[in-house]
């Protein structure tokens, strides 16, 4: 079993230190329960169930270091923070003002360009984009196949963009 656990290990990287705490900790937890040491391993099955169970175990054991390492890395780093009274509220999520006023101006500005197209195309586009219908969905609504309804898309997709380039260049 400890050439397993060993082997295991230097498959995962670890170091010698880490190889030994990680088969001291496989040892005292086959100790918790005696009925799970095999006695004698002849079956090729018992075999492949054994190297399964001690790679399983030192996967988890290397998961669950890193883990303890990064948390108690973060913990640092923050008391760390906190010392140097770089620890601030955290920013909320949500926009501030001036992104909402902008955010605001640009849909005003895609409305009016979609107010310029044809009603038919004004129409596909404020469903597919502002309602988020689907274009399936839309062929049934309306009786036009599919591929029309790609192509008009496609039209109206680049007639906007040539609008707000010549919008933004003017």
């Amino acid at each position: 079993m400890q050439r397993l656990v060993r082997y295991y290990s230097s498959r995962a990287g670890l170091c010698y230190d880490d190889t030994e705490d990680c088969l001291i900790e496989y040892e005292a937890r086959k100790l918790q329960r005696p009925e799970t040491i095999p006695v004698e391993i002849k079956s090729p099955e018992a075999r492949v169930a054994l190297k399964r169970e001690i790679r399983w175990f030192v996967r988890t054991w290397l998961r669950d270091e890193l883990e303890e390492s990064s948390r108690s890395e973060s913990l640092d780093l923050l008391t760390e923070r906190a010392a140097y009274g770089a620890a601030k509220e955290p920013e909320s999520p949500l926009p501030g003002p001036e992104a909402l006023a902008m955010r605001r101006e640009e849909i005003r500005a895609a409305q009016r360009i979609v107010d310029t197209l044809p009603k038919s195309q004004a129409w596909l586009w404020r469903r597919v984009v502002f309602d988020g219908a689907r274009i399936v969905d839309l062929a049934v609504e309306t009786g036009r196949t599919e591929n029309s309804l790609y192509l008009e898309a496609s039209r109206i997709r680049r007639k906007i963009k040539r609008m707000i380039a010549a919008d933004d260049a003017g």
